[in-house]
This record gives structure tokens, sequence and C-alpha cells, in this order.
């Protein structure tokens, strides 16, 4: 089942999550600011493309993963 907030199709398509990989990549203090700056664009721009409360369960969700990934 599709959760567009936890694990959204489109981003489970490689053996590991695309967030992880972003993570592996930019490191742990470029993955923080990554983060931060997802936090905002989704408050930002919250209910622009769909359900503003999507939104901020997404902006939230980015707000927990620097605790859980780092």
């Amino acid at each position: 089942m599709n959760d567009p907030v936890n694990k959204p199709d489109h981003y489970t398509h490689y053996p590991k999550e695309v967030v992880d990989i972003i993570h592996f990549v930019l490191g742990d203090e470029g993955f923080a600011a990554y983060c931060i700056g997802n936090e905002l664009k989704y408050r930002l721009r919250a209910g622009d493309k769909g359900e503003a409360l999507e939104d901020f369960r997404k902006a939230t969700r980015y707000r927990a993963f620097p605790a859980e990934k780092l």
C-alpha cells in the first residue's frame, strides 16, 4: 500500500530508499541541512499542489529524519 508521507512508492524503486542514498552521498551534516530545506519547502507550499495536511505531515517527517538517521 502506498504511504505518500512515510514510504512513497516512487522512493522505493531501488535496493535502498532514496532518502538513505541521499544521506549516504551528503553525509550527516549535509543530510541534516537537506532535511531542514525539505521541511521548509513542504511548510511553505502546503496546499499548493494538493492536500495541505499531507504537506504538513511530510514536513513533520523531514523534521524527524535527522534524529532517526544520524
